[in-house]
């Protein structure tokens, strides 16, 4: 009788560190899962952000209000920076899935053949009210913003 019981606790013991290792596995594999998923949003939402704040320096440089202009370029909104004297001009737009930035001669249309990569995204919009520009970029279903103000209005200096 004892021999049975002896038996029959094992058993018991044996199936309970069973069941425990299954589940601590499984808890392992789903938390794995997870983290990967949680890892990779966060990296895409850090390219974002990083793109926008690199937009956002780019338009705090220009020199005056009429130094920056929306116009529209590859189906959507582009924004211009104009250059030294009115010489070239800084082409910022999506193309692709991906934001571009091309700097060429004053005047001529851009070719995102001949773009520098930003980040990736999937739509890029710019509005401009006076000197507040409001910029937008969406990617992977997120959508960041920011709003620059351009204070100085008037010529470029020589």
């Amino acid at each position: 009788m004892f021999k049975n019981k002896s038996v029959l606790q094992t058993f018991s013991i044996l199936l309970l560190i069973g069941i425990f290792a299954c589940c601590a596995l499984l808890t392992a594999a789903l938390s794995a899962g997870a983290l990967n998923d949680v890892s990779a949003r966060a990296a895409s939402s850090f390219d974002t952000r990083t793109g926008l704040l690199y937009v956002s320096q780019k338009l705090r440089a220009c020199a005056s209000r009429e130094d920056a202009r929306v116009e529209r370029c590859a189906g959507g909104d582009a924004l211009v920076l104009m250059g030294a004297q009115g010489t070239y001009e800084t082409w910022i737009f999506v193309s692709d899935g991906v934001l571009c930035e091309v700097t060429q001669a004053a005047g001529t249309v851009p070719d995102a053949a001949g773009a520098q990569p930003v980040t990736d995204a999937d739509n890029f919009t710019v509005a401009q009210t006076g000197g507040l520009f409001e910029l937008r970029i969406e990617s992977d279903g997120r959508a960041l913003s920011a709003r620059v103000f351009i204070q100085a209005q008037g010529g470029r200096t020589a």
